[in-house]
């Protein structure tokens, strides 16, 4: 008999799905009405989840992420994660390894765990419905952002400060070393 296994959350060696995933709402259907889920604003864009980990039985996380203009990540790496992103609004460039993308409305790009990329948002604000597998890394994303209260949806994001940074790179270097690394840029390295 094949059990059902996949990965934990944080490079546990493989393990049956029900013993790493135990919670009540595992893998049932999810209503998300447009712009209510659980949100945070990480490094000037707003992460609106769509379904958790908790919701997918920890197999997928799914969020709308928008993006302001001129914005975007550094180069970094999930080292467990795949990573994809549908663009639902707007034009970006991605580097993804030596490549780059020039990517609009309509287009799709997936990232394989371990690949150096970032992105660079248009002159106009984006949005991305952006997808992480296995789960596990929102929790990485509520602890470096600052959670959207009630109606802060269409507010300015907050800006980046140091101490934004330093929250940043302290998740890196604590708890979630094993999932994201934000490079150095490239005239430090």
């Amino acid at each position: 008999m094949v059990e059902n296994k996949q990965p934990s959350f944080v490079s546990d060696p493989l393990m049956p799905a029900s013993s790493i995933h135990g919670e009540k709402n595992a893998n049932t259907v999810q209503f998300v009405s447009a712009d209510t889920g659980e949100a945070h604003w990480v490094m000037g864009g707003l992460f609106t989840y769509l379904v958790t980990g908790t919701e997918s039985g920890g197999s997928y996380f799914t969020l709308i992420v928008d993006v302001g203009p001129e914005a975007g990540p550094p180069p970094h790496i999930h080292h467990l994660e795949e990573e994809q992103f549908y663009v639902l609004d707007g034009q970006l460039t991605y580097s993804v390894g030596d490549q780059t993308f020039e990517v609009s409305t309509g287009d799709f790009i997936h990232i394989p765990r371990g690949t150096v990329h970032s992105f660079r948002n248009g002159q106009k604000p984006s949005r991305l419905l952006a997808t992480f597998s296995p789960a596990g890394i929102e929790g990485f994303f509520r602890e470096v952002g600052d959670p959207v209260p009630a109606g802060g949806r269409l507010k300015s994001p907050p800006p980046v400060t140091e101490a934004t940074i330093a929250r940043f790179i302290a998740a890196e270097a604590g708890a979630w070393k094993e999932h994201h690394d934000t490079l150095p840029p490239p005239s430090a390295r």
